[in-house]
């Protein structure tokens, strides 16, 4: 991959051939005086997957047993349950 160096102020004239440039696998990377300021570099989203890798019901028979008080309210919040 190629890194290209523009000048800030001289980049808004030649945006589009900037653009193209990065399409073609380059990135650019603007400059004010010698320190550079952002880059330029292409977009490619995420593949979208076709299946889900999660099932229906695949943590069945995970949870073999659940404590008595399970959804007893928490010493913590006793203030807040008045």
């Amino acid at each position: 991959m190629r890194q290209i160096n523009v000048d800030i102020k001289k980049a808004g004239k030649q945006l589009a051939t900037l653009i193209s440039d990065v399409a073609r696998g380059k990135e650019i990377v603007f400059t004010k005086g010698d320190a550079p300021v952002a880059k330029l570099i292409s977009f490619h989203p995420k593949k979208r997957r076709l299946k889900s890798h999660r099932v229906f019901g695949g943590a069945k028979h995970l949870i073999l047993s659940i404590a008595p008080d399970f959804d007893a309210p928490l010493p913590d919040f006793a203030e807040y349950m008045k």
